[in-house]
């Protein structure tokens, strides 16, 4: 006879529910799931649906969940690779909580469910839950997407760590793009994370469908703890180059870090180049043939790297049929004074020179990149907390390569203190009416308070003419600030032109593996239009 009063009650019980349920505040990046006490060494099976996701590439990440059990977190990055690699178990004992952590571009987690049972956005499970989720029910996390076409291609998942991009285009319509693989968690050199181990490989994928898809990894240098002392131990940084069949990488190597360098003991520099495509790789050690000795190129050097990403490429240098590559340098002297050079080779880095003997384009300097600019002239873009440093250099005699550097001048401001490596790059382009121009890129974080917050990773862009000579403060003027292609951690960035007329954008990001970006970040690939980068300002060349 208490039959009609308990379904009742129950009934009122599932409404109050409900209508708490609905009233509960979902914080999207910080919302926890209290799973409650739990039995000992229980399993949480732990799957994920995306509504609109259609994509077959394993590489590209939609969530971050953090498990704490027992006091021990464990961060789990959702891939479409993780979780088909095995069954994604959380194990879990006593009180546990979940917590969604990340965010990434294009998917947004809208709720939890237990099997076919909705959650909603509630923060408790409640009693019978957890009896379902102790007993194997899954536990599903549920996202939508805008269909963001991005492919991270290096996940830093894992205790190693990928860290600096590099890409470049060959001939052939191959896109060839590098990254360190941190074995120490950091750079060459240093071992702060005390992993034992000094080894940096760099490693590489391949597209030769516009980034459609991509290759499976390639170790292109592997490092050998066992080479202490040589330049074989590590391998980073890499500036690349490509043209016909050739690519070129210029490295970091060996197991000085760069500040400590000295003349009886530099930090390494390496050559890595293939003529086939990238099919096989050849390497040789570049050290005392640029600087750190009485027979380099630059005698008074003692540590030296070149700005990592994007090497410039003059397919015609002066009509002689053969291909001029130009890349810029940090060095420091045995003054322990910084400063930039750019160098060039004429046969795939072989040998080099300095561009501009032994004027210092630019002193007490960081990070440079550099490119060629319509009228032949040379453009360097060096990091600084802030912006950029930008100089030119104009050849008065091309055949016997010689010409002055002008005076540095600043711009480009990023609306923040971090200096980070980005890139410098000029393309062909037209103005809403179809008036061909040129347009210079550079690629920045665009935020940050202090030298080490780096967010925001974005595009600035400014049209030049194809004609015109240029100061370094006609250079430093006029950028309009982009497409941003980031909201969260993110640093390094690089760029090259595929055959399709896009933007090949490569670049760092978070996730960082343990949320300590220092251990390295994700690797991204970005697709984008000349249309994208400027909002419509601009269209792509034809």
């Amino acid at each position: 006879m208490f039959l009609p009063h308990l379904c009742v009650s129950l009934s009122k019980i599932k409404t109050n529910l409900n209508e708490t349920m609905k009233k509960i505040t979902f914080f999207l990046l910080s919302f926890f799931l209290t799973l409650g006490a739990m039995a000992t060494d229980a399993n949480v099976t732990l799957q994920v649906k995306v509504k609109g996701w259609t994509s077959a590439n394993p590489n590209t990440h939609f969530g971050g969940i953090t498990l704490t059990s027992s006091g021990t977190s464990r961060q789990v990055i959702l891939t479409p690779e993780n979780l088909r690699k095995s069954q994604l178990v959380l194990n879990v004992a006593d009180t546990v909580t979940l917590t969604y952590t990340r965010q990434y571009r294009g998917f947004e987690f809208v709720g939890f469910s237990l099997g076919s049972t909705r959650l909603g956005t509630s923060a408790t499970l409640t009693g019978k839950q957890i009896k379902k989720l102790t007993r194997g029910t899954p536990l599903v996390a549920h996202f939508k997407t805008d269909g963001t076409k991005d492919v991270t291609l290096f996940y830093d998942d894992d205790p190693k760590c990928y860290r600096i991009p590099a890409i470049a285009t060959t001939g052939s319509g191959r896109i060839v793009a590098v990254s360190d693989y941190r074995h120490s968690l950091d750079d060459i050199g240093r071992d702060v994370h005390k992993t034992g181990s000094m080894r940096i490989d760099l490693v590489a994928r391949t597209s030769d469908d516009n980034g459609a898809t991509w290759s499976a990894t390639q170790t292109i240098a592997q490092g050998d703890d066992n080479k202490a002392g040589t330049y074989e131990r590590a391998y980073g940084d890499a500036a690349m180059a490509a043209y016909g069949s050739n690519i070129l990488v210029m490295a970091a190597a060996g197991d000085v870090v760069y500040p400590r360098g000295s003349a009886s003991n530099p930090n390494r520099m390496a050559r890595i180049y293939s003529t086939d495509n990238g099919a096989t790789w050849h390497i040789e050690e570049m050290t005392h043939k640029l600087y750190a000795g009485s027979n380099g190129l630059i005698p008074e050097g003692v540590s030296a790297f070149f700005g990592s990403g994007k090497l410039a490429v003059d397919p015609d240098y002066n009509g002689s049929g053969k291909a001029r590559v130009y890349g810029a340098v940090l060095i420091k002297n045995s003054k322990r004074t910084t400063n930039n050079y750019v160098l060039y080779t004429d046969d795939l880095g072989a040998t080099w020179n300095i561009l501009g003997g032994s004027q210092e384009p630019i002193a007490q300097a960081d990070e440079p990149k550099v490119e060629i600019l319509p009228n032949g002239q040379i453009l360097l873009s060096s990091r600084r907390q802030g912006g950029r440093i930008f100089n030119v250099f104009t050849y008065s005699d091309k055949s016997a390569n010689s010409g002055t550097w002008s005076t540095t001048a600043e711009g480009c401001d990023n609306g923040g203190r971090n200096g980070t490596n980005g890139e410098i790059f000029c393309i062909d382009a037209r103005r809403a009416d179809h008036t061909p121009v040129k347009l210079l890129l550079q690629s920045q974080p665009k935020a940050g308070k202090s030298h080490y917050d780096r967010n925001d990773v974005t595009i600035w862009y400014k049209e030049i003419s194809a004609d015109a000579t240029y100061t370094p403060a006609d250079i430093a003027a006029g950028w309009t600030q982009g497409k941003q292609l980031s909201t969260v951690q993110s640093s390094y960035s690089t760029m090259c032109l595929q055959p399709d007329g896009n933007i090949a954008f490569f670049f760092e990001e978070a996730p960082c593996y343990g949320d300590d970006y220092t251990k390295g970040y994700c690797m991204v690939y970005l697709n984008l239009s000349v249309e994208e980068i400027t909002a419509g300002k601009y269209l792509g060349a034809k």
